[in-house]
C-alpha cells in the first residue's frame, strides 16, 4: 500500500511537466521528421484529447477495477508511451500512437492518484 502511495505522489505532477516540456521539444520533433508544423501540433493535441476522454470515462472504469490497479495500469501505460517515444522518435505516426498511450495513462492517473491519496 505504501509503494502505491509513493507512486501516486511521485507521478502526480507528470501531466504538468509533460505539457511544459513538449512545447520545448516540438521544434526538435519537427526537425527530425521533416513535417509541417500543423502535423507536429498533433503531438500535443493527441495527448490532450486522449487525456480528456480518459478522465471522462474514469468513473465508469472504477466500477469494474480497484483503484490501485487503475493506478498501476495507467502508470505502465504512460511509461510505455514515454519509452516508445524515446527510442522511436523519428517516425511521427509512432510518436502519435505513443502520445495516445500517454494521454490515456495520465487521464486515468491524475484523478485516481488524488482519490487514492485521499483514501490512504
Amino acid at each position: 500500500m505504501n509503494n502505491i502511495l509513493l507512486l501516486a505522489s511521485a507521478l502526480a505532477c507528470v501531466d504538468i511537466i509533460d505539457l511544459s516540456l513538449i512545447n520545448l521539444v516540438l521544434p526538435t520533433i519537427n526537425n527530425c521528421n521533416n513535417c509541417h508544423i500543423n502535423n507536429i501540433l498533433w503531438v500535443l493535441n493527441t495527448y490532450l484529447l486522449c487525456s480528456s476522454i480518459a478522465t471522462l470515462i474514469l468513473p465508469f472504469v472504477t466500477k469494474f477495477f480497484l483503484l490501485y490497479k487503475i493506478l498501476l495500469f495507467s502508470s505502465i501505460l504512460y511509461l510505455s508511451g514515454a519509452v516508445t517515444i524515446y527510442f522511436l522518435h523519428d517516425n511521427l505516426e509512432v510518436v502519435l500512437i505513443a502520445r495516445v498511450f500517454q494521454g490515456i495513462g495520465v487521464g486515468f492517473f491524475n484523478p485516481s492518484s488524488c482519490a487514492f491519496s485521499k483514501n490512504a
